[in-house]
């Protein structure tokens, strides 16, 4: 058995697939096993696996198909074997110390409950180069931070311990994303780090099945963009996974962790004044900002159901 199950969701990414690949298998950390399943690829993203000899590569061949890289990692959690886990992307380059760095810096926390860590990453646009950095912006330390951001930090940026990953692979309800879920997991349930230093490069390109990140963007035109496009204060999708999320593990949360699910989840029922007085009761923000959560709050639909 390895010591870390990387977890690789492919479609249709023979652009990139190869390179990928190659920078797991030049990892300084060797004791891996690289688990992937496809998603119905039509182009030559499998022939290209099947290609790469290495007996550490485990290629899931069982005709399922799920239409999104949620539903194909989340399927891709009941392989895990080993005491630890990583999402990986198709498309990204890990630079070589990567698994090392986040495999040591996990070691110092319990296995009998949940824990997550993350790295940064350097947002790559190959014609361009490097244009900043991404992961997160502001790091989440409690659940309550995290609930208003609409998601979670990248899952190709993370590494978690098995028990995490049990979360993930016993989960029923609707689901938005991979990481979102695991954040979730990890701080509702257990530990949460972070490693600030970037360990991969996170390609933009207009394939990205995970999403273009923003965090290149400046604050000016992130708000202008905000206002543009109207964005709602909570997700729909995010909404609907966390209403999920509380509905199947009520039972098993810790007191305070399950005020601050009700106290979020009831937020749709509130008049403007009750919902911003119980942001400030309970310390909500919106990326590490309660004040940034507030103004969105006052000028932007809340939610559209």
């Amino acid at each position: 058995m390895a010591k870390v199950d990387i977890l690789l969701a492919t479609y249709n990414g023979a652009k990139y697939i190869r390179s990928q690949i190659m920078s797991i298998i030049g990892q300084s950390f060797e004791d891996w096993r690289l688990i992937i399943h496809d998603d119905g690829s039509t182009d030559e993203t499998v022939a290209i696996i099947k290609r790469i000899v290495d007996p550490r590569i485990v290629l899931i061949e069982d005709e399922k198909k799920f239409g999104n890289p949620c539903g194909n990692f989340l399927y891709l959690t009941q392989f895990i074997e080993s005491p630890y886990a990583m999402f990986c992307d198709q498309d990204d380059i890990w630079l070589d110390n990567k698994v090392e760095i986040l495999y040591d810096a996990i070691q110092s926390y319990p296995t009998d409950e949940p824990v997550v860590g993350y790295s940064q990453s350097y947002l790559w646009i190959p014609k361009t180069g490097i244009t900043g950095m991404g992961a997160y912006t502001k790091f989440n330390r409690t659940l309550n931070h995290l609930l208003f951001n609409n998601g979670g930090i990248q899952g190709c940026a993370a590494i978690f311990n098995k028990k995490a990953g049990e979360y993930l692979m016993n989960y029923r309800g609707r689901d938005s994303m991979h990481d979102h879920l695991l954040n979730i997991v990890g701080l509702a349930f257990g530990k949460v780090f972070s490693i600030d230093l970037p360990l991969m490069l996170y390609r933009q390109h207009g394939d990205n099945q995970t999403g273009i990140s923003r965090y290149n963007y400046s604050l000016w035109r992130r708000i202008l963009l905000g206002i543009k496009m109207r964005e709602p204060v909570i997700d729909k999708r995010h909404y609907e996974t966390i209403q999920d999320f509380y509905a199947q593990y009520r039972s098993v949360l810790p007191d305070e962790k399950r005020r601050v699910f009700e106290a979020y989840l009831n937020m749709p029922l509130l008049r403007l004044f009750q919902k911003m007085i119980a942001m400030v009761k309970f310390d909500f923000r919106r990326e590490g900002s309660l004040c940034k959560l507030l103004v969105k709050t006052m000028i932007h639909p809340f939610i559209q159901l």
